[in-house]
């Protein structure tokens, strides 16, 4: 823990031990290969506004989930993948870091597969870099665990409606941090949020800038 929060000290920030309801979860910087743990990192800031910045296309994919055969496990993992919009065209950037904290979601580059996320069973916490002001080249990845049921027929799943549920769970919870460089040297931090234009939905989101006191 000491190790991480070196590591990440730029802020006050905690890794948490829960994961969008799940409070069980031991804490790690990045998961196993089995992808029986998750974590993400905490922002102690208080917001006291928000403006609208608009709606965009999420270009959203399924970044898999379930789990392997065997003994039903009592949460089974599914993910997306959100292309992220341009919010810093033609201001003269020189680079953009892009953080995700208090929800299960991390930033990674957009040339990745994203079937990787479910091949490979990634999950990471932490910033992401990029150089330049092309912020296309970014993807947003939420993962989040969900209850196992009862129901064999369904492989033991929820509903797609209880699955949609605990996805806004996840994605509202984010506080989308950005911190700009500019050309001219200057540098500034912003601060975001978004939720889905339509709670049952994926293909439109709707960011919001968040204002501190």
């Amino acid at each position: 823990m000491r190790r991480i929060l070196l590591l990440m000290g730029i802020v006050p920030i905690l890794m948490s031990l829960a994961s969008c309801g799940k409070k069980e979860n031991v804490t790690v910087e990045e998961t196993t290969e089995a992808w029986e743990e998750m974590s993400y990192l905490e922002l102690d800031k208080t917001f006291t506004g928000e403006e609208f910045i608009g709606t965009y296309d999420t270009g959203c994919m399924g970044a898999g989930g379930g789990y392997s055969k065997g003994e039903v496990p009592p949460y089974y993992t599914l993910g997306i993948v959100i292309d992220w919009p341009s919010l810093y065209a033609d201001k003269g950037m020189s680079a953009i870091t892009a953080t995700v904290y208090n929800t299960t979601g991390f930033f990674d580059d957009y040339k990745t597969d994203e079937h990787a996320y479910y091949k490979r069973r990634n999950y990471k916490t932490g910033e992401k870099r990029i150089v330049g002001s092309d912020e296309n080249a970014l993807r947003l990845i939420f993962m989040y665990d969900i209850p196992t049921t009862q129901d064999a027929w369904n492989l033991y799943m929820q509903s797609s409606v209880e699955e949609y549920r605990y996805m806004n769970e996840c994605i509202n919870k984010a506080v989308i941090e950005i911190k700009a460089e500019y050309q001219d040297g200057s540098t500034g931090t912003d601060y975001y949020r978004i939720e889905l234009y339509n709670q049952y939905r994926t293909g439109k989101m709707n960011i919001y800038k968040l204002s501190e006191e």
